[in-house]
């Protein structure tokens, strides 16, 4: 990129201890010219900001519904794991309303909920275009999934080549 031209990106966190701590580290790295934290709840986000104002969305969402597994007794942690304050029908209706037509969605998920994420965001129009699994090793099943997905796309999925964390002598290769 030339100068003047770098990406401007906003950061949503609707905790307010992570959402200080993330304005914080931005301001270490001296990014706050790049980079702007807002505290707020990505289901009211819209209202505010306006529809179609991204080109482009990344998202790690809670892996989990509320009712699965025990949930921490850290309410920051549970708040993160746990979809407490945020479902994937509130992602991909809040990201259907944010991402101008032809946006792209980039979610981290677990492939368990793979049906689920991809079902949820066909009902709010982001077609999955592209799916890769993560595997910690050629030896384990994927323990993370990949999806990008286009606002308003049309049906055509790819599935990549997955990647390997780590070989199968025990060394990191990504």
């Amino acid at each position: 990129m030339s100068a003047g031209t770098e990406a401007r990106m906003d950061a949503i966190e609707i905790q307010p201890r992570l959402a200080d701590m993330a304005r914080r580290s931005v301001e270490i790295n001296g990014l706050q010219e790049q980079i702007t934290v807002i505290r707020e709840d990505l289901r009211e986000y819209a209202k505010t900001a306006g529809n179609g104002i991204y080109d482009a969305i990344t998202v790690n969402p809670p892996y989990m519904p509320v009712t699965a597994g025990d949930q921490n007794v850290n309410e920051h942690y549970a708040i993160a794991r746990h979809e407490i304050h945020c479902t994937i029908e509130d992602i991909a209706s809040a990201c259907c309303r944010l991402l101008r037509p032809g946006g792209k969605l980039f979610m981290v998920h677990r492939p368990s909920r793979m049906l689920d994420i991809v079902e949820t965001m066909r009902r709010y129009r982001l077609e999955p275009k592209r799916i890769q699994f993560v595997h910690p090793n050629t030896r384990s099943e994927a323990n993370m999934i990949l999806i990008e997905a286009t606002r308003d796309g049309k049906p055509d999925i790819r599935l990549l080549p997955p990647i390997m964390v780590y070989n199968d002598e025990g060394v990191q290769i990504v």
